[in-house]
């Protein structure tokens, strides 16, 4: 690692807590992703846990670190699949495949499924399949939220998508549909990406408007029918498209942060005003050890990627982790404050940094002999502070 000689102030921070703290599972387990299987490190090695049949990816812990919730194929989507392998020797398409939520219980190692597909779904051409996007916990536990693309054939027989917003209800087992016909996706079948917040959930969108293209922000109040909104960005060659999204809180206010490639943070509340930040950068942390010694930061760089940061405990200056990175999600911070786990974009593998020192850890060999690429991490309730200068 090298110094990262930055002009951010470690000290001058906005500090944050997005979700209330429950009976904490400090001994959660980290969970991988990787092409279709969900894993847990475990004595420095991946186990992998039956989440069912079909490949599994996006998992997301509830606020307690017991349970995660997480996207499934469907057995639409593995009877699709495997007639096109038969077919065709491979298979591939454009968008999400359809896919279902599921629960998995850390303590019995089961898992439920919460929502799957109507009995109208098509296994052969996948219409009328519903495509979901990664479920995401309320901050109290009591509630998961995901949106979901809906395709089916209009009155004159032409294609066309439905997109919504639904929330599951933990307790009564029931879903309810918080909005429906939501703006569509660029690209077919891609469902919206989420953040649920303590006011609200948060969309953000990247599509087209009146011949434009731009990227469009949707709240909803945590209140059924209690009114939403939506505001419109132009995107131009200055400020292209988000590379990623986030909810902190700034000036005692909960916001919805997107950061940009140029290195603007811009920072929506919930009544649709915004700001844009110039030279401020997130610091991510454990939301059960606010105060740990490990944390990162996330740095736009020079080739409109992003750059991972750790702070040195003896020296107190940010430090290089990984030069290249492509998402905020690829790097966690351990429940006790002390770890960094991250990414390795280049080779598609974890490495584990704890007090300057790195491990990384072997990965999956799969059905090709081929190493297994980790694309997804999650080891629970991480939150982030604005830093500026």
């Amino acid at each position: 690692m090298r110094r990262y000689t930055t002009f951010f102030v470690l000290f001058c921070l906005f500090l944050l807590s997005i979700a209330p703290l429950h009976a904490q599972n400090m001994d959660m387990p980290l969970l991988v992703s990787t092409y279709g299987e969900i894993y847990k490190v475990q004595n420095g090695e991946l186990v992998e846990l039956n989440t069912g049949e079909g490949y599994s990816y996006s998992p997301d812990y509830n606020p307690e670190g017991t349970q995660f919730a997480y996207r499934t194929w469907s057995q639409i989507t593995i009877d699709f699949v495997a007639q096109q392998v038969e077919e065709f020797g491979t298979w591939g398409g454009e968008g999400e495949l359809p896919t279902d939520i599921a629960i998995y219980d850390l303590a019995t190692d089961t898992y439920t499924v919460i929502s799957s597909q109507p009995d109208s779904a098509d296994s052969e051409t996948l219409l009328r399949g519903v495509r979901r996007s990664a479920p995401k916990w309320s901050p109290d536990g009591t509630k998961l939220a995901w949106t979901e693309v809906f395709p089916v054939l209009d009155e004159a027989e032409n294609f066309a998508e439905i997109y919504s917003l639904v929330v599951y209800d933990i307790a009564t087992a029931t879903t309810q549909v918080i909005a429906e016909g939501l703006p569509p996706a660029m690209i077919y079948s891609i469902p919206h990406d989420i953040q649920w917040g303590k006011e609200g959930l948060y969309l953000h969108i990247f599509n087209y408007l009146e011949d434009r293209v731009g990227e469009q922000f949707i709240y909803y109040p945590l209140v059924a029918g209690n009114g939403d909104y939506s505001i419109f960005f132009d995107t131009d060659e200055a400020n292209p498209a988000s590379i990623s999204i986030f909810i902190t809180t700034y000036n005692d206010k909960e916001v919805f942060a997107v950061s940009y490639p140029n290195g603007t943070l811009r920072l929506i509340s919930d009544g649709g005003q915004y700001e844009d930040l110039v030279g401020a950068a997130p610091m991510k942390y454990s939301a059960f050890t606010p105060d740990g010694l490990a944390n990162s930061m996330v740095v736009v760089n020079g080739n409109n990627a992003l750059s991972y940061t750790v702070t040195n405990p003896e020296t107190q200056f940010q430090e290089i982790l990984v030069e290249n990175a492509y998402s905020f999600d690829g790097i966690q911070i351990s429940p006790d404050g002390k770890s960094v786990a991250y990414i390795n974009w280049d080779t598609g593998t974890l490495s584990i940094w704890t007090n300057m020192e790195i491990i990384t850890l072997s990965t999956p060999i799969n059905e090709f002999g081929n190493s297994d690429y980790i694309n997804d991490i999650d080891w629970g309730n991480q939150a982030y502070r604005i830093i500026q200068s």
